[in-house]
């Protein structure tokens, strides 16, 4: 479930040795990343939107989060400590002279991060108060979005612009709060009045008070 946001403690950090993973014609490894020995999970702000922006890719989905302030401030603790600890081994081989070795994360106010498979996709049920869990098709329309970021591993191989490693990022969990709709608003219409009628009612009520001051007179 949603938890509140803490900084990353940078003493807490651990890494594991690379693990080999067997990739078509281009050998990989990924390096295990954990805070205070479990998951490095980092949990955004809340953020309005008039919907929520789903690029798919093919074989994966992405969605377009902010990415600015304290989550800015977060990344950057992780890749300092990534660059700082990452062993590449000597079957990595950069065709591409870039002059780098690690791809940074994009430095744009908003980033595109993969959805994980197992994502959790909850909506808030204003009837009940509580979330419900729904597929990614209904997380769509205006309201509060907010979720938590899983940072598993770095990634080492060989990238596409040349670099041999980088940081993994994806949603694990995604929470959605509709924009609550206002009640329509009901108009009052009178009934028209058709005016010979008026005319008629107050005539009466004129011709029963002369009526009755005749007969108060007369009584005098």
């Amino acid at each position: 479930m949603f938890q509140a946001a803490n900084n990353i403690d940078p003493g807490k950090l651990t890494i594991t040795e690379p693990i080999k993973y067997e990739v078509p014609n281009n050998p990989c490894f990924r390096q295990y990343i954990r805070h205070k020995g479990g998951k490095l999970l980092l949990h955004t702000a809340k953020f309005h939107m008039q919907d929520i922006v789903i690029r798919d890719h093919g074989t994966f989905v992405s969605t377009l989060v902010p990415v600015e302030g304290w989550l800015r401030a977060q990344l950057n603790v992780i890749e300092q400590f990534a660059c700082q600890n990452v062993t590449i081994p000597v079957t990595v081989t950069n065709n591409k002279q870039t002059g780098r070795l690690y791809k940074p994360l994009f430095r744009n106010g908003n980033m595109y991060i993969t959805i994980s498979h197992w994502c959790s996709v909850l909506k808030l049920n204003r009837e009940t108060g509580t979330y419900d869990s729904v597929s990614l098709t209904e997380m769509t329309g205006k309201g509060v979005y907010y979720m938590t970021i899983e940072v598993p591993y770095i990634y080492i191989g060989n990238h596409k612009t040349g670099e041999s490693f980088s940081v993994t990022l994806r949603v694990v969990e995604m929470y959605f709060e509709p924009e609550a709709v206002a009640s329509p608003l009901i108009q009052l219409t009178s009934t028209p009045t058709n005016p010979e009628m008026v005319g008629r009612h107050w005539q009466a009520q004129q011709q029963q008070k002369q009526q009755q001051q005749q007969v108060q007179e007369r009584s005098v």
